[in-house]
């Protein structure tokens, strides 16, 4: 008998005003997405949670749903909408707590999938023209460099998913983070929309980036699977 591999994906969702396409298509590709991977690895059993995030501020700062079933993430997600977020930096680290507070026990491959158009705060995650009132880092003293740590030695794989160049310093400080503490880095992976658009775009100039983000992380997820029974 063929073992079910249990696979547990998270969505850290940057929901402020200008993430509004990325929000819709997380909202109505979710099922789409895991029975994309499904009808490859159909022994797999694939539950969806969701850190969505905005900023200090903010009336609504996070709305956390914890790992079930796709169709249900989606139902529950229905009244998400881009909101808030007065500077340009956001509270990245404090979606990261809340995503280690869910519940990650028992599962075969753990994955945090991350899009955000904007950096963390703190003047070591972007360049100093980025608008951020918490220059020093997060107000609440916490530390995502310390939680990324944790996820890489725990053998969790994080995604970022870069659609802006806002985000690269964060970008390159996250992956030297995690390559110490995994001693490689193999777990860090970067899906870059921008340029899949652009490839993409030549056959089909009505799509657009929000669009890939489905497949993006189907093949992402699928790759994962396949690489677990080598």
């Amino acid at each position: 008998m063929t073992r079910v591999l249990l696979v547990k994906l998270c969505f850290v969702l940057d929901c402020t005003g200008s993430m509004d396409p990325w929000i819709e298509a997380a909202k109505t590709k979710m099922q789409e997405t895991v029975r994309t991977v499904q009808d490859q690895h159909p022994h797999t059993l694939i539950e969806v949670a969701l850190v969505a995030y905005r900023d200090y501020g903010d009336l609504i700062r996070f709305r956390v749903f914890d790992f079930g079933e796709a169709s249900v993430l989606e139902d529950r997600m229905r009244d998400l909408r881009a909101e808030g977020g007065d500077d340009t930096a956001e509270d990245v680290a404090g979606a990261f707590k809340r995503a280690t507070e869910l519940e990650w026990n028992p599962a075969d491959i753990r994955m945090l999938f991350h899009i955000t158009d904007a950096p963390a705060h703190g003047l070591q995650f972007h360049p100093i023209h980025i608008s951020d009132r918490f220059p020093r880092g997060d107000p609440d003293g916490i530390d995502p460099l310390a939680l990324l740590r944790r996820w890489a030695r725990l053998g969790y794989d994080y995604t970022f998913v870069k659609i802006t160049t806002k985000t690269d310093l964060m970008l390159d400080v996250f992956f030297k983070t995690y390559a110490e503490a995994s001693q490689g880095g193999e777990g860090f992976h970067v899906i870059d929309l921008r340029r899949q658009h652009y490839d993409h775009v030549l056959g089909d100039p009505e799509e657009t980036m929000a669009d890939l983000l489905s497949p993006a992380v189907s093949r992402a997820v699928t790759q994962r699977i396949s690489s677990q029974g080598r």
